[in-house]
């Protein structure tokens, strides 16, 4: 199912609304086994060129990831172009 909703959101963008972030994070939380909220789903602001916090709610309002930075592994990976799961950031 997460196969399906990530290629829906890849095919068409504007649908974002229509798909349950919340409910991707807890699946995406479920199959790394991790807490829910140690998942975050990140938008792409092409306008400003930053990364923005979707999930978790409580991030929404935090601040943005500058696509510039060479620090972020998020803001890398969106550069790059190349998906990678790490489960290896310290507390």
């Amino acid at each position: 199912e997460l196969e399906r909703l990530a290629q829906a959101l890849e095919n068409d963008g504007t649908a974002t609304a229509e798909i349950p972030l919340a409910a991707m994070a807890e699946k995406i939380a479920k199959n790394l086994g991790v807490k829910t909220d140690e998942v975050a789903i990140l938008g792409i602001s092409t306008r400003w060129r930053h990364l923005h916090f979707l999930v978790p709610q409580a991030l929404k309002n935090v601040g943005f990831i500058p696509l510039t930075s060479n620090s972020a592994l998020a803001a890398r990976t969106v550069r790059d172009s190349k998906p990678e799961i790490n489960n290896n950031f310290s507390a």
